[in-house]
């Protein structure tokens, strides 16, 4: 993570100071240490922190390649968060694999995670709501660039078919699907905030450069800061060595980032706990890193604050509102009595 996180500051003015003590064993699973349920606590409590006082929740949308471990992370993120045990709410499962469903066509949509379904305290915080953009395939068309573009610009409902809307842009062209998309749909609510964007460690792993290059595209198109989150550290650590190194470099390369953006997870899963005892406690090892990733991208930043048209318009509805109503009142009593 950081080089340097003893001095870390927030848009708002707070300051957030780092503990010194060592964080080397919070990575490891198998270490049962108090620290990292304290350090666990402390992050936990700097990301609610961020988001008292926000006007609206962050939108975090997690992409990644069919495989990556997008959904297990999601289920770890929502673990973090909480403090009692495990769940699973984004399902985990490999589709396409198994005689009888080879080639079927897997419908995507949309799937949303707001913190009223995923977090389990009775205390007040914006904490964000996780868009599952499931589906996405190593592509870097420019229909699959506009997809992109309508899912991270608002423009696409709940479980709306993403495969319907990048049909019509197969059979009527790009500019019939900027038109038919981007000129009427709009859902302020859906507009994408921050992306994680998600890669197995394992270097057997094919790399999706085409993703990547059609996300970053994208993203910078609409200045949305975007992270990294390498998944599978678990299982191929011990097997691959010194691999990992190069292939957590060629990640960063492809997407630009630099190393505080990008995080090292393990997921909550049977390779790391063959008892499933999470379904019953939680690893507060497991979640220092993902916290640590998390108190990052809840940190403010300047567009966070930016009223979009629709905001504005509904804010200044909402201003007028009540005045004109007693305007109008006021005229009809003058004409009735006055008149």
């Amino acid at each position: 993570m950081d080089e340097d996180e003893s001095h870390e500051e927030n848009s708002v003015g707070d300051l957030i100071y780092e503990r010194d003590t060592k964080e080397e064993n919070c990575e490891k699973p198998d270490e049962e240490d108090g620290h990292c349920y304290e350090r666990k606590q402390e992050l936990l409590q700097d990301c609610k922190r961020l988001t008292e006082n926000v006007r609206k929740p962050l939108n975090v949308a997690i992409i990644g390649p069919p495989g990556c471990g997008k959904s297990s992370f999601l289920n770890t993120v929502f673990a973090s968060l909480n403090s009692d045990r495990w769940y699973e709410y984004a399902k985990i499962g490999k589709f396409g694999n198994h005689e009888g469903v080879m080639g079927m066509q897997v419908t995507r949509r949309l799937r949303s995670f707001p913190k009223e379904e995923y977090y389990r305290q009775n205390d007040f915080c914006m904490l964000p709501t996780f868009i599952d953009m499931t589906g996405f395939e190593n592509d870097d068309s420019v229909i699959t660039e506009e997809l992109l573009f309508l899912v991270l610009s608002g423009k696409v409902k709940e479980k709306e078919s993403l495969n319907d809307i990048a049909t019509y842009g197969r059979l009527h062209g790009i500019t019939k699907m900027k038109e038919e998309y981007r000129s009427w749909k709009r859902f302020p609510n859906r507009r994408i905030n921050r992306i994680i964007i998600v890669c197995s460690l394992n270097p057997d792993s094919a790399m999706p450069t085409a993703l990547f290059k059609s996300v970053v595209n994208v993203a910078n198109e609409l200045d949305i800061t975007f992270y990294g989150v390498m998944t599978h550290a678990d299982i191929c650590r011990e097997k691959y060595g010194n691999r990992l190194h190069e292939r957590e470099k060629l990640f960063r390369e492809y997407l630009g980032l630099p190393e505080n953006r990008l995080a090292s997870v393990i997921n909550y899963c049977p390779a790391v706990d063959p008892d499933r005892s999470y379904e019953d406690t939680l690893l507060p090892a497991l979640d220092v890193p993902v916290l640590k990733l998390l108190r990052q991208i809840l940190t403010p930043e300047p567009n966070d604050s930016v009223m979009h048209f629709d905001d504005n318009v509904k804010a200044v509805i909402s201003t007028i509102k009540i005045p004109l109503i007693i305007s109008i009142l006021a005229m009809l009593l003058y004409t009735i009595f006055y008149k």
